[in-house]
C-alpha cells in the first residue's frame, strides 16, 4: 500500500520519515490493568504510589461478553467483510462506514446514500439483543476498521461523540487481540484502594440486586439465519459464554485510611479485548476516558465492527425525532455495500 488517509498531525508508517518521527504520546504516571474477571483496574505492585500494597481501581461503565464468536463464526465474518473496499483511513487505519454522513462540528446529518446497516449485521444484533443490558439496542451506524501493523495503525486518544451517538458504543473485536488504553487529561482526583478491600466489596455486594457486577455462564443463543448462512451454521447454539459486567455507577464505599487519592491526568487504564469478543462502553468508560489504540498494541492484522446508536436529542420526545425516525427507518433495510 502506497498511500494513506492522514491528515494533520496524524500519520502512520506509510506517510512518516525517519527523519521526522512520530511524537510519543504523553505516558501516565501510574498504569492501571483491566481484570476482566474481578472487574477492576489493579496497579503494578513495586510502584511509588502502591508500594508493597496492590491498589485496584473501579473503573464503571465497561461490559465484556468474551467468547461471542466461534473461531469458525469469526473467520467467515472476516472473510464477508473483506469482500467489500477497504478505503484509507487517519493513522494507518483502513475502514468500511455505514451510516449517515455526519458533520460534527456543524451538527449536520445527511442520509443521502445510506441504505441500511450490512446484511452481515442481522445475526450479530439478533444475537446481542438476547441480553437485557442489549436487548433494546437499534444502532443507526456501523464502521468497520482494519488495524495492520505493517502500516503502524493506531487510534489517538478520543472520546465519541455525544450529540449523534447514545450511551452505548457496541464493538465487536476480530483475529487478534488487542488493548485499549483508557487516559484523562484532567485534575479530578479518583480514587484506589487495596485489592483486598476492592474483591471483599465486589463479594459482599454480589447478593445485591443493584451491584451492577454480573458474571454469569450460560448458552449463547444461536445466531440468526438472515444474512449469512455459514455463521448460522457454524453455531450450535450450545456453546458456552463469558459476560463480565463491571460496575456501571461510580458509587463506592467510604473512605478509608488506605484509601488514596490521585489526579486523574496521571492515571491511565489497560484494557486487553480478545479476538471474538464483544465490548461495551457506557457511563463513566464512555463519557469521562478517553480511549485509544496505541501503535505498539496492534501486532497482528484486527478488524473491528463499532456500532452506535442514537442519542436522546434524536430519539422520541428529541428535537431531533423526525432525522432519528427517518434514520432508523433506514436500517430495516439491510444492504450489501458501504456508504461511499
Amino acid at each position: 500500500m502506497t498511500t494513506c488517509g492522514c491528515k494533520g498531525v496524524r500519520s502512520c508508517l506509510v506517510c512518516e520519515h525517519k527523519e521526522e518521527p512520530r511524537p510519543a504520546l504523553p505516558k501516565a504516571t501510574v498504569q492501571f490493568h483491566y481484570n476482566h474477571h474481578m472487574g477492576l483496574a489493579v496497579a503494578e505492585m513495586g510502584t511509588e504510589v502502591s508500594g508493597k500494597c496492590q491498589l485496584a481501581l473501579l473503573f464503571p461503565g465497561v461490559f465484556l461478553w468474551t467468547d461471542f464468536l466461534t473461531p469458525q463464526e469469526e473467520k467467515s465474518l472476516a472473510l464477508m467483510m473483506d469482500k467489500d473496499e477497504w478505503k484509507p483511513s487517519q493513522s494507518g487505519r483502513r475502514k468500511q462506514d455505514y451510516g449517515p454522513k455526519v458533520n460534527f462540528k456543524k451538527q449536520r446529518v445527511r442520509a443521502a446514500g445510506f441504505s441500511g446497516l450490512p446484511s452481515l449485521s442481522q445475526p450479530l444484533l439478533h444475537r446481542m439483543n438476547q441480553i437485557p443490558f442489549l436487548r433494546d439496542f437499534n444502532p443507526v451506524e456501523q464502521c468497520h476498521l482494519e488495524y495492520d501493523p505493517s502500516r503502524g495503525s493506531a487510534i489517538d486518544p478520543h472520546l465519541d461523540d455525544a450529540w449523534l451517538w447514545g450511551e452505548r458504543l457496541v464493538t465487536v473485536n476480530l483475529l487478534s487481540t488487542v488493548t485499549l488504553t483508557f487516559t484523562r487529561g484532567d485534575g479530578e482526583l479518583v480514587e484506589v484502594r487495596p485489592l483486598e478491600e476492592c474483591v471483599d466489596k465486589s463479594k459482599n455486594a454480589s447478593d445485591s440486586a443493584n451491584d451492577g457486577f454480573v458474571s454469569t455462564s450460560k448458552s449463547r443463543p444461536a445466531l440468526s439465519n438472515i444474512g449469512f448462512d455459514e455463521l448460522s451454521a457454524a453455531s450450535d447454539g450450545h456453546q458456552p459464554l463469558n459476560v463480565l459486567f463491571v460496575r456501571t455507577t461510580d458509587s463506592i464505599p467510604e473512605c478509608s485510611g488506605s484509601t488514596k487519592r490521585l489526579a486523574a491526568r496521571d492515571v491511565c487504564v489497560r484494557l486487553p479485548l480478545p479476538a471474538r469478543s464483544l465490548m461495551v462502553l457506557s457511563g463513566p468508560a464512555r463519557h469521562k476516558w478517553l480511549h485509544a489504540v496505541r501503535r505498539e498494541d496492534v501486532c497482528a492484522r484486527r478488524l473491528c465492527i463499532t456500532f452506535r446508536e442514537l442519542s436522546p436529542a434524536f430519539c422520541p420526545g428529541g428535537v431531533h425525532e423526525s432525522e432519528g425516525n427517518a434514520l432508523l427507518q433506514k436500517v430495516q433495510s439491510f444492504c450489501d455495500g458501504p456508504v461511499s
